[in-house]
């Protein structure tokens, strides 16, 4: 049964159009993504915000619904300096049948439409963990379903040599960066790899 939900699975991503399901962005070998998982956090999701402001780019926000209604302040914040807040599901639960992660995304949806005033319909499912109904749910609503191809390991207590390191050695033109904003070592050092990826030559962009 597990094998026959693979192959149905696989084939469906075949068939939807790869612009509905990012991992990363092809033929753009001069720019990267940069995303935010989780949040947003009273004090380090500011740090974060402002370490972007800084270097004059903007990054990608994937915020819990829950915590949007608990700090709408800080979406507020992180909209007005140009960067794209984005879902997250309401309450970041692993495992949701298929009438909770509907509720979860529309219910996210409009907490981002009344802060923000629009949505940019992109939705990171918590964990990376994407199923066929979510895939099925995402493309008949309108969804983007945004995944990564480089991971900075900040929530798995990388230290920021490390991240940094990776980054340099690692990252390519195209790439998603994964990072989360409730990370302490996540505000230390993305202002370091934003220049490092400068210096590579790949520039910081939004989802279109």
């Amino acid at each position: 049964m597990k094998m026959i939900k693979k192959t149905i699975k696989k084939i469906v991503l075949n068939i939807l159009p790869l612009s509905l399901f990012l991992k990363t962005f092809k033929n753009c070998s001069n720019s990267i993504v940069l995303t935010f998982d989780d949040g947003p956090h009273p004090e380090i999701t500011p740090l974060i915000i402002n370490a972007l402001d800084e270097k004059k780019v903007k990054g990608v926000f994937f915020f819990q619904g829950n915590l949007m209604e608990k700090y709408p302040e800080i979406v507020l914040m992180a909209y007005k300096s140009g960067h794209q807040i984005t879902n997250h599901s309401y309450s970041h639960a692993r495992k949701l049948n298929f009438s909770n992660f509907k509720q979860e995304i529309s219910k996210t949806e409009k907490i981002i439409e009344n802060i923000c005033g629009r949505s940019f319909h992109l939705f990171r499912p918590p964990y990376g963990i994407v199923s066929l109904p979510l895939l099925l749910y995402c493309f008949s609503n309108g969804l983007k379903i945004v995944h990564w191809s480089f991971d900075s390991k900040d929530s798995l207590s990388a230290k920021r040599t490390e991240i940094a390191d990776n980054v340099r050695s690692t990252v390519k033109g195209g790439d998603i960066l994964l990072f989360h904003n409730d990370e302490k070592e996540c505000a230390s050092v993305i202002g370091e790899v934003v220049q490092i990826c400068l210096d590579k030559g790949y520039h910081p962009v939004l989802f279109s």
